[in-house]
């Protein structure tokens, strides 16, 4: 199991912007320790893609 992550490239543009379907100030005060879960999908027809990997970076402000 890792505990970093590794990947330095990408698989997606760098240059483009994501955004949650959720607030992530929903995490706010919460405890960060636990499982964490990801759920994607493709809506779009015609294509096909693959998550290989994925990770969070949690940043703590005191």
């Amino acid at each position: 199991m890792e505990t970093s992550c590794t990947n330095t490239t990408p698989g997606y543009p760098a240059n483009s912007s994501y955004t949650p379907n959720n607030p992530l100030s929903g995490f706010d005060g919460g405890n960060l320790n636990g499982t964490w879960t990801l759920n994607a999908s493709d809506s779009a027809a015609d294509d096909t893609g693959t998550v290989v990997d994925w990770c969070v970076v949690i940043e703590y402000t005191p």
